[in-house]
């Protein structure tokens, strides 16, 4: 059987989205948090704060060691498939067994017949003909489906999270903005006013010399141009869009390769939507 590995080759595939040094986003001074909690990630993972979301390498690294932890539970599982093995927890490659049978090959001297029934879905129509070689105990699949889950949705908590992060310092940049430019308006409407008066007194002193009026212009001085930081909060979301889709493809990898290891687990009852789409295709990058 061929076995896929989530390891993160395909975060060398994400260099080809990798911002150029001259478009790497500017942090604030101080970038404010949401209002939602800091996503807490494991110990082996860097902590995540709002200045790592501004930091494109401490984000991608730490991205990276969160996708290694979907490394840790591949091998896992191969390690239990191998003991499993060895035990004589499965049997050779046969139409599908009655798990309530005493023949099941999830029995063993350690475990009765009421705990092979309690951790073994029932046999469906649907399922005959599917080789019970190969396969992982129910509970063993259970256990390192919640755990690769959690990975999954921890990721996606930090993503949008620094996603939330960029949208509250860029909308407080804009009330910034706003506010000075009202400052401006009106320091210019002071300065017209006294250059105005200045004018008129010029004026009657050119008048009765015969000189020339003078002119002064009226015209507002040009806001400064924001193009760069539009740049910058632009290259932040697609940065931050590629590393969801490159999660995407590696949840869907490490789905593969769970469901290559436990070929008879079901879902529970009562599963949620999100776990359930998780199954189906590892769940789909959404913007």
């Amino acid at each position: 059987m061929s076995w896929y590995s989530p390891r993160m080759s395909v975060s060398s595939s994400s260099s080809a989205h990798t911002l150029d040094a001259q478009q790497t986003p500017a942090a604030p001074q101080q970038p404010i948090a949401p209002r939602q909690p800091v996503p807490q990630t494991p110990e082996s993972v860097k902590d995540l704060g709002p200045e790592v979301c501004y930091d494109v390498g401490a984000f991608r690294e730490l991205m990276r060691q969160y996708r290694q932890l979907d490394d840790g539970v591949t091998t896992r599982l191969n390690r239990a498939l191998a003991r499993s093995r060895s035990s004589g927890l499965t049997h050779s490659p046969s139409l599908l067994y009655d798990p309530h049978s005493s023949s099941s090959p999830y029995l063993s001297p350690s475990n009765d017949k009421a705990q092979a029934q309690a951790s073994q879905p029932p046999a469906r129509p649907s399922d005959l003909g599917t080789s019970t070689y190969g396969s992982l105990p129910p509970a063993a699949c259970l256990e390192l489906w919640r755990e690769l889950t959690g990975y999954w949705r921890g990721r996606q908590e930090v993503i949008r999270f620094c996603t939330a992060t960029v949208d509250a310092n860029a909308d407080l940049q804009r009330v910034r903005e706003a506010a000075e430019d009202v400052q401006r308006q009106r320091r210019e409407a002071d300065d017209s006013s006294l250059l105005d008066a200045d004018a008129a007194r010029v004026a009657g002193s050119s008048q009765s010399a015969g000189g020339r009026r003078l002119q002064v212009s009226s015209s507002p001085t040009e806001p400064p141009s924001r193009s760069r930081a539009e740049t910058s909060e632009e290259a932040l979301r697609r940065m931050l869009h590629n590393e969801e889709t490159v999660d995407s493809i590696v949840r869907q990898r490490s789905l593969q390769a769970f469901k290559a290891r436990c070929n008879l687990f079901r879902l529970p009852e009562g599963a949620s939507g999100e776990e359930r789409e998780f199954w189906n295709n590892g769940g789909t990058a959404r913007r």
